[in-house]
């Protein structure tokens, strides 16, 4: 990773590097991977270097809409590259979920592909119910061939571990109740169909409605094996409303991160894209005690069982150092708005 001169960009080299990206409806094209470099669906623009924001970004941009391969050259600084960009369809609708590419040298053979999986499901939006779903041949790989089965319940339990279950299918279920925002998820399965071993994946998937029907919905995603470092992102499901909602959004500010906080889980619910701008650790974990300190997150623990909101100044954050920066941390319970009481919105601002 370097910086452009005279601009505080971060990118990455991507020659002769598989580029993964995910099509989240109605956003840009999120980054999953440059080689074996995990991201969590930051912004193409602001993490390719040069040659592939010039390149990659604008041929993934034809691919993605008329969902044929690309393979051709093109002139950059004063050579010649080859630019490859494939579509990472759903089996059922033939939607284009993704899109893989790869500047390379003309001539120079091209390094093994990625193993990606795509899964489509179609949902009945009143109930719920599993309506169709179906794996590409790439899931089939993941998971050693191991066939799905009629349910998600019935395929849960047969094949994904009960180690981190429960994070996998409170994913799936608020993901469920919000349209075009992804979610990424770690999870193991047992592949091959036996249960003497566990291969851990991760999942970059969303929701979307028909355009034609509007009694079902899709959930499409994404599978690779997982890696160490990438960050896990949960949906956030709307459930506030009127004065309560306004008072809540207004902690947020541009010098600020506004979370929101699972208080019966203490998961975290986040804009994962500003996190690192303020020198914090990326969470790896949906848990806020992987990220606070002890001391710190006891004391909200405390603090949010008497009262209906707080500050903690200073509340200590892991920072990307591996040390503790210091925060001034403003929370709010959320009470009266049915499902949404268990929560709690954070403000943190860095201390000076």
């Amino acid at each position: 990773m370097a910086t452009e001169s005279g601009s505080n960009r971060q990118y990455h080299a991507t020659h002769g590097k598989w580029i993964v990206a995910d099509g989240v409806p109605d956003s840009p094209l999120g980054l999953l991977s440059i080689g074996d470099q995990y991201f969590g669906g930051e912004s193409l623009r602001s993490s390719l270097d040069k040659v592939g924001a010039a390149l990659l970004i604008k041929a993934a941009k034809k691919v993605r809409e008329n969902r044929e391969p690309l393979d051709t050259t093109s002139t950059w600084e004063g050579g010649t590259v080859r630019v490859k960009v494939d579509p990472i369809l759903a089996p059922i609708s033939g939607t284009t979920v993704g899109i893989m590419g790869i500047i390379t040298d003309p001539s120079a053979p091209l390094p093994p592909r990625p193993e990606v999986g795509v899964v489509e499901w179609k949902v009945e939006t009143d109930t719920k119910r599993l309506l169709e779903q179906s794996w590409d041949a790439g899931m089939f790989a993941l998971y050693e061939n191991a066939q799905p089965v009629g349910s998600i319940a019935q395929w849960m339990n047969q094949s994904i571990s009960p180690r981190g279950r429960d994070v996998f299918e409170g994913a799936i279920r608020d993901g469920m109740d919000i349209r075009d925002t992804r979610f990424l998820v770690k999870y193991y399965i047992f592949p091959g169909g036996g249960r003497s071993r566990e291969k851990q994946l991760e999942f970059s998937g969303w929701t979307a409605d028909d355009p034609d029907e509007s009694s079902f919905f899709w959930l499409r995603g994404i599978a690779r094996e997982a890696r160490k470092g990438t960050p896990i992102i949960r949906p956030v499901t709307d459930t506030l409303t009127g004065d309560l909602y306004q008072r809540a959004a207004s902690l947020a500010a541009e010098d600020s991160l506004f979370i929101r906080i699972d208080s019966k889980t203490w998961d975290l619910y986040f804009p994962i894209d500003n996190w690192a701008t303020f020198g914090l650790k990326r969470p790896t974990t949906p848990s806020l005690a992987d990220v606070m300190a002890p001391e710190s997150f006891q004391e909200l623990q405390a603090g949010s069982k008497v009262g209906a909101e707080g500050v903690l100044d200073p509340a200590f954050m892991l920072g990307d150092n591996g040390d503790w920066k210091p925060f001034r941390f403003r929370w709010i319970r959320l009470t009266n708005v049915g499902p949404g009481e268990q929560f709690i919105m954070a403000h943190l601002r860095p201390d000076a």
